[in-house]
C-alpha cells in the first residue's frame, strides 16, 4: 500500500482551512456598497506593470498583485518549458481534453460528496440567470464557466503576454471566497444550515486539492483513454503546470508540495477519505444533471444519445462510478420500451467505440461539439472573461 501524503488528523485540519488572503478580500468586496463594480474591475487589470485602481478596496489590491510564484515553485526545472509544454498538448488535443473534463475530471469531483454537496446547496440560494438564450440553469453555467476558465489558463500567451490566465484565477480566487461569505453570512437563516462540523468549510484545502488533480493528473489519463499518446513526462508537465493554478487559486502551500512530490498518493487519500455520498446525494444530482445538459445543449442527434454516460463508465475510475453513475434508466424511472431502446442504443454506440476508427472519429466530433457550446456559443466573439459576480451577486440577495 503507498504511504499517505498526510495524516487522517492533517486532512480533516484542512476540511477545516479555507484561503485567509483571499476571505479577506472577499470580506471587503462584499461587504462594499459597490462590490459588483469591483468584481467587474478584475478584468481590467490584465496587462503586466498596471497597477490596480486605488479605488479598489486594499485587501483586493493586495491580492491582485499577487502575480509573482514562491521561491520553491519558480525553482522548479524547467517550470516554464513544463507550462509551455502542456499548453501546447492541451491546445493540439483540445477535444480530447475537453472530453475528459466533461466526463471524467467534473464526475470525478462530483464523487466526493461533501464537496458536491457546496455546489447543491449554493444553487438553492438563489436562480441568477444570464442573458445568454439556453443557458438558464445551474449546470450550465457552471459548465461554461469551467470551460472559460481552462481555455483561459491553457493558452500559454495568457501566461506570457498578459496576465489573463493570473486574473482569470484570481476571479475564480474571488468567486470560491465570494461563496463561502454568503454561507458564513446566510448561514444562520437558511432552512438547512451548511454543517460546518461534519462538511467542513465550503470549497476548503481538501476540496481544492482533488479539484486541482481532476484537472491535471486526471483529464492527462482520460484523454490517454481516449487515444492520445501522453508519456509520464508530459503528465508530470501538466500537474506542474496545475500547481501554478493552484497558487494563484490560493491553495496552502504544504498542499501544493505534496502534489508536487506524491501527487498519486494524494489523489489515492483523497478518493479513499472523499468518495463517497452524504445525506444531500449530491454527487448523483450533479452528475445527471451534467448528462442532461450534455444530451440536452451538445450531443442533441439521437445517434449520439447516452454516449456521454457510456464515455463516462469508461474513462471514470470504479471507485467514482461507484458512487455517482447511477441514471434515470438504471433507477428504473423509464417505461419498458424506452429502457429497450436505450438498450440498444448503448449497446450500438458501444460497438462503434471499440472500434478504433468509428472511436476516433466519434471523439473527434463529440468533442468539436463541446468546444462549440461551452467556448464560441457562449463567449459569442467577446473576450472571453469569467462572470462569476453575477451568480455572487444573486445568492447575496438572498
Amino acid at each position: 500500500m503507498e504511504p499517505k501524503a498526510f495524516s487522517r488528523e492533517k486532512w480533516r485540519t484542512l476540511r477545516q482551512t479555507t484561503d485567509e488572503e483571499g476571505m479577506a478580500a472577499a470580506g471587503a468586496v462584499m461587504s462594499s456598497s459597490e462590490h459588483w463594480s469591483y468584481l467587474h474591475k478584475i478584468d481590467e487589470w490584465d496587462t503586466p506593470g498596471e497597477e490596480p485602481s486605488m479605488d479598489i478596496p486594499e485587501a483586493v489590491r493586495i491580492l491582485l498583485r499577487g502575480t509573482s510564484l514562491p521561491d520553491w515553485i519558480a525553482s522548479i526545472p524547467d517550470l516554464e518549458g513544463a507550462m509551455k509544454r502542456s499548453c501546447e498538448l492541451f491546445q493540439e488535443f483540445a477535444t480530447e481534453f475537453i472530453l475528459a473534463l466533461m466526463c471524467k475530471s467534473l464526475p470525478e469531483c462530483y464523487a466526493a460528496g461533501k464537496g458536491s454537496d457546496v455546489l447543491v446547496y449554493t444553487g438553492q440560494l438563489g436562480e441568477p440567470v444570464r442573458g445568454h438564450p439556453g443557458a438558464d440553469d445551474a449546470m450550465v453555467r457552471r459548465v461554461m464557466e469551467t470551460a472559460v476558465f481552462v481555455r483561459n489558463v491553457m493558452i500559454h500567451e495568457n501566461w506570457t503576454n498578459s496576465l489573463v490566465a493570473i486574473r482569470t484565477i484570481q476571479k475564480i480566487r474571488m468567486f470560491h471566497c465570494g461563496i463561502r461569505y454568503v454561507i458564513e453570512k446566510r448561514n444562520a437563516a437558511h432552512n438547512k444550515p451548511w454543517d460546518f462540523v461534519e462538511l467542513g468549510q465550503p470549497i476548503n484545502q481538501m476540496d481544492m486539492a482533488g479539484t486541482l488533480l481532476t484537472f491535471s493528473q486526471q483529464s492527462c489519463r482520460g484523454a490517454r483513454a481516449l487515444g492520445v499518446e501522453i508519456s509520464a513526462q508530459q503528465e508530470h508537465d501538466f500537474i506542474l503546470h496545475w500547481i501554478v493554478i493552484g497558487h494563484h487559486l490560493g491553495i496552502n502551500e504544504d498542499v501544493l508540495r505534496a502534489i508536487h512530490q506524491r501527487p498519486n498518493e494524494v489523489w489515492d487519500d483523497i478518493a479513499e477519505l472523499e468518495f463517497g455520498l452524504t445525506q444531500l446525494k449530491s454527487g448523483v444530482t450533479l452528475v445527471n444533471a451534467l448528462q442532461n445538459f450534455i444530451e440536452n445543449h451538445v450531443f442533441t442527434d439521437i445517434r449520439f444519445l447516452h454516449v456521454s454516460s457510456l464515455l463516462m463508465e469508461d474513462l471514470m475510475e470504479p471507485r467514482a462510478q461507484e458512487v455517482v453513475l447511477t441514471g434515470a434508466f438504471a433507477r428504473g424511472e423509464a417505461q419498458f420500451f424506452e429502457r429497450m431502446v436505450a438498450f440498444l442504443l448503448k449497446t450500438l454506440h458501444k460497438l462503434l467505440l471499440a472500434i478504433p476508427f468509428t472511436r476516433r472519429s466519434t471523439i473527434r466530433r463529440l468533442g468539436m461539439g463541446l468546444i462549440e457550446t461551452t467556448i464560441e456559443k457562449w463567449a459569442k466573439g467577446r473576450k472571453p472573461v469569467i462572470t462569476i459576480e453575477n451568480e455572487l451577486e444573486e445568492y447575496a440577495r438572498v
